[in-house]
């Protein structure tokens, strides 16, 4: 409240005076020049300097007030009584110079203001003719390494604590570095996330983050899958710039980094509607294709009913939620019912990929794969109430064990009498982290099935900051401003013949044949161009143009106030 009185005052203080020198103006005091002046610093007393003012001295710290005036009150005291009696004289020999003098000086404070702020403008007017107005949407999260280490283990608040710091640092200097915002508006990166790209390569780490990984409490996050290093590392960092563009909203140039995401998809990227996942598989021929004895393609590809298809999509649609926006919290909002959501089909990455090894993850290694293996020994048929019944006393064990990555349920039986398997684990891909996933195991031993991950690192530990404090704390409705499209990664059906036979074709991203060093290269040796980054390098004069005006507006209304 405070604030706002001292605006109301200055305000009010400035028109008083407005009104004073009106009635000398009329009786000849002063000529119309001096008037012309005094308005025009009134006006800016009364308006602008006054809000930026009032509002700057309010923000600037104590410490920083404070350090300022202990500047000046080290000088030495004959200089500063010197100028103090000086001042004072002028003021009371000529009154009229004097105030002609200070109303010059407001507006002559007010012209930097204001030329600052269209200079920045006109500059961010020019940056969005040459890359896109939306161009520059989710940068906020751009420079963030997607890789927290520990994270999936047991002490979470240590492994964000110790991962915040060091994006804090990236973010910063990317939004304050004419470059890398040049960079981002011109094709989605940011220097931090290439230094990132560059060290994973190299398999080293920035100072602070060895400082901080050096320290006891949080040297066993440096375990395990967390720091793998080389290219699918690099690659990794690549597909999360991509979501992060998709879950903004940015529109605009990235074919250095479309290279990663076009091999990381086989499919267009689509906003989600009830049967996407269907029309998705369908109209991009995304179905498997079983091999012949000679290793090639046959002509029709893996028959599979829509109903499969439909419970496919009823599953992952429901099975990833987040916490209520709500104020005091509420029921969790499935993906199927968010606001926008969006819909990426990955690829599967049968036979090994860098961007993900899902077939892999889904069909061999996940916990019920042993058992289904077991049960098809010898055997090339199972009826479906055995099989069922098979399954369900297996799924019942694993919910004893500890390790929720172990555990899997029976999610119910198809028309086929096929059984469907689900369960989460990690994932071999390090843009994911945990997965679910749904397998039908049919009756004559074959694994169907697919893989899905909602891309929610940052909406993850925002939702449990949000649920935890019963939405007193919005954090989660502050990160969706940012990045508003929930996106889910679901791959096409994939199948694996338990019994082995001549093996299945499964559709792939589309490549421009080079190596994946070569596309990592490109992205991290990209430099803006010349014209994008000269409006960024006008844009930031402005900004500091604006700033150091603002500071002095706030001095002065502050003096005024005293």
């Amino acid at each position: 409240m405070a604030l706002f009185q001292d605006i109301k005052r200055n305000f009010q203080t400035a028109v008083d005076r407005q009104e004073q020198e009106g009635q000398m103006y009329d009786r000849g005091e002063i000529n119309p020049l001096q008037y012309g002046l005094r308005t025009a610093g009134n006006t800016v007393d009364a308006t602008l300097g006054n809000v930026v003012g009032t509002a700057t001295d309010y923000l600037i710290p104590d410490g920083v007030e404070k350090a300022v005036g202990n500047t000046i009150m080290n000088m030495p005291s004959e200089f500063l009584q010197d100028h103090i009696k000086m001042g004072n004289w002028l003021a009371q020999r000529y009154p009229e110079q004097a105030r002609d003098a200070s109303a010059g000086v407001s507006v002559a404070e007010a012209i930097p203001f204001v030329k600052g702020i269209t200079t920045a403008a006109k500059a961010g007017r020019r940056v969005d003719e040459l890359t896109g107005a939306d161009s520059g949407k989710g940068m906020l999260l751009g420079s963030a390494n997607n890789v927290i280490p520990g994270y999936y283990g047991p002490d979470k608040v240590a492994s964000v604590a110790a991962w915040v710091p060091n994006q804090i640092v990236g973010t910063v200097r990317d939004m304050a570095s004419p470059a890398s915002r040049a960079k981002y508006r011109e094709q989605g990166i940011t220097t931090s996330s290439q230094q990132i790209m560059k060290r994973a390569r190299e398999g080293a780490s920035s100072k602070l983050e060895t400082l901080i990984y050096n320290l006891p409490f949080f040297k066993s996050l440096k375990a395990g899958k967390n720091i793998e290093k080389g290219t699918p590392r690099a690659v990794a960092q690549g597909q999360y710039l991509g979501r992060i563009h998709e879950q903004a909203g940015r529109l605009g140039e990235s074919s250095v980094l479309g290279e990663v995401m076009r091999r990381s998809d086989v499919a267009e990227v689509v906003d989600y509607y009830p049967g996407a996942y269907a029309d998705s598989v369908r109209n991009n021929r995304l179905k498997p294709y079983p091999k012949d004895s000679a290793g090639q393609r046959k002509k029709m590809p893996l028959k599979m009913s829509n109903e499969d298809l439909d419970f496919i999509e009823d599953h992952f649609s429901t099975v990833w939620t987040e916490p209520s926006q709500k104020m005091g919290g509420g029921p969790e909002v499935s993906f199927k019912d968010a606001e926008t959501p969006i819909l990426a089909i990955k690829n599967p990455g049968d036979g090994g990929s860098t961007t993900g090894r899902h077939h892999m993850d889904v069909l061999h290694h996940a916990p019920f794969v042993s058992k289904a293996k077991k049960i098809f020994e010898g055997r090339n048929n199972v009826s479906p109430d055995e099989l069922f019944s098979l399954l369900n006393a297996e799924a019942a064990v694993s919910q004893g064990l500890k390790e929720d990555r172990l555990k899997f349920s029976v999610k119910g039986q198809a028309a086929d009498g096929g059984v469907w398997i689900t369960g989460s684990r990690p994932g071999s891909a390090i843009t994911e982290g945990g997965i679910n996933y749904l397998v039908k195991v049919t009756t004559d031993g074959k694994l169907i099935g697919v893989m899905s991950d909602e891309h929610n690192l940052f909406e993850g530990i925002a939702g449990k900051i949000q649920e935890k404090t019963r939405g007193m704390v919005p954090t989660l409705r502050a990160m969706k401003h940012l990045i508003p499209n929930r996106l889910i990664a679901v791959t096409p059906p994939m199948i694996r013949d338990l019994k082995g036979g001549f093996g299945y074709q499964h559709p792939k991203g589309k490549s421009d044949g080079r190596g994946y060093g070569e596309v990592v290269d490109e992205i991290v040796d990209f430099k803006p161009s010349d014209a994008v980054l000269k409006a960024e390098q006008q844009r930031q004069r402005g900004m500091l143009t604006t700033a150091a005006s603002a500071a002095i507006m706030g001095q002065t209304q502050g003096e005024e106030g005293r």
